[in-house]
């Protein structure tokens, strides 16, 4: 499942279990380096590792035959979600471009959560916590894609819809759609209210502010962004 190129860590959470045992991985993968087989890049004291695009497809076809292939897809899938809400949880320090070398990864895991109705909610997580890599990153159309997938798969009231539903309102905003935005602010409005949500309510209002302010109309703006702190508190 690993694409792209990826580190230790995500190498060990995925690929230990009862064959493989932790801490084996890195021998594991010293071994393949040493016979060419796994490419190796560093930068400061990071190391990432790249599998030849041959080896990558004849491995995935490897593990279309085995009775566990699901089990490692979703254990490639649950490790870069956590890392996509670490992420979303502590933009604001150090480490902010380190994620943004996993986006075959993140790619890679929404492509396989995406075909599993029954993943339907970590699906939407996963793509709502990439919100600071579609925007900072540079993503926006491939985002709004996965976002918009995310909440075509989803149609129910949950908070996850409107998570998904506020950051892709975000992302169309900088795209400049704002009929866009506002449709799904307003969804996201009434889904918080629904479900008794102050959070989801109040990040709808600041991004309705932003959508104010975006149009013009800074008069509109500022209940809608003193409103977010209020519901936050209740």
């Amino acid at each position: 499942m690993l694409s792209g190129s990826f580190d230790l860590a995500a190498a060990d959470a995925i690929c230990s279990g009862d064959a493989v045992r932790g801490g084996a991985i890195s021998d594991l993968l010293d071994h393949l380096v040493a016979k060419s087989i796994v490419s190796t890049s560093r930068r400061d004291e990071r190391v990432r590792y790249r599998m030849l695009v041959t080896v990558r497809q004849f491995g995935v076809e490897r593990l279309a035959e085995l009775d566990d292939g699901d089990e490692l897809a979703t254990r490639h899938r649950d490790h870069y979600l956590g890392r996509a809400e670490a992420m979303a949880r502590d933009w604001c320090g150090p480490g902010q471009a380190e994620v943004l070398a996993d986006h075959a990864n993140l790619r890679a895991a929404l492509e396989w959560s995406l075909r599993r109705p029954d993943q339907a909610r970590a699906t939407a997580r996963l793509a709502a916590s990439l919100r600071y890599h579609w925007v900072v990153g540079g993503f926006l159309s491939e985002g709004r894609y996965w976002l918009d997938q995310a909440l075509s798969a989803l149609p129910g009231p949950c908070p996850e819809r409107g998570e998904a539903l506020w950051v892709v309102s975000w992302v169309c905003l900088v795209q400049g759609d704002h009929a866009a935005a506002a449709a799904r602010l307003t969804e996201s409005a009434a889904l918080a209210e629904r479900l008794g949500d102050a959070a989801l309510a109040a990040h709808a209002a600041h991004w309705s502010g932003l959508a104010a302010l975006f149009a013009g109309d800074p008069a509109g703006a500022v209940p809608l962004y003193e409103r977010g702190p209020v519901q936050l508190r209740e």
